[in-house]
């Protein structure tokens, strides 16, 4: 019984993709991105802590639902060094990325927004590990060069603004707001 079963959503999967219709370039709809960037960062805020320092992982993977038109997920991953101690942050949440332009094309500008949900656990000098949430929401503008048919490398400015929560108290403890320039890396898969 478990032979049909198998064989019969073998099938289903090879009409499926004999049915859809073949995209035609990076941006198209159907076509599947995975990417991210690297950033290093110093940002100013308030809350007592005068400055942070940050390198940063940001992995993202995204669907195009429309010519030009990507929705997805990125799960940030973060260190940084603070006075006095440093934090680990990871998280997700959604992403959205609209690219001009389509057909077959060797540059993309795109704009694109995104929220988070973080969790921050700060190591400080003499004191005992805190854990607090952080949301952040993102907008970025930039554009891929696509190196090869589905690989390219984005540059983009952005802009982030961050608050944190204390998980203890419930008390709001830090704002930030930070901005940049950054490159990664993208594969368009289709």
């Amino acid at each position: 019984m478990s032979g049909r079963v198998g064989s019969l959503i073998g099938v289903l999967i090879v009409l499926d993709a004999a049915a859809a219709p073949a995209q035609s370039y990076a941006t198209d709809r159907g076509v599947w991105q995975a990417g991210g960037v690297v950033r290093f960062s110093h940002q100013h805020g308030s809350g007592g802590l005068a400055s942070i320092t940050t390198l940063a992982v940001d992995p993202e993977i995204a669907y195009f639902v429309a010519p030009g038109l990507a929705v997805g997920a990125a799960t940030p991953l973060l260190y940084s060094w603070l006075s006095g101690g440093h934090a680990v942050s990871y998280g997700a949440g959604p992403t959205a990325t609209y690219y001009f332009g389509s057909g077959i094309r060797t540059l993309y500008p795109y704009v694109g927004a995104s929220v988070a949900l973080l969790r921050n656990r700060l190591y400080a000098s003499g004191n005992a590990v805190t854990t607090d949430n952080q949301w952040s929401w993102e907008a970025r503008a930039g554009a891929v060069r696509l190196v090869a048919r589905n690989a390219g490398i984005t540059g983009e400015v952005y802009y982030r603004h961050l608050h944190e929560t204390s998980t203890t108290t419930g008390t709001r403890r830090l704002a930030l707001d930070e901005y940049g320039l950054r490159f990664g890396l993208g594969l368009f898969l289709y």
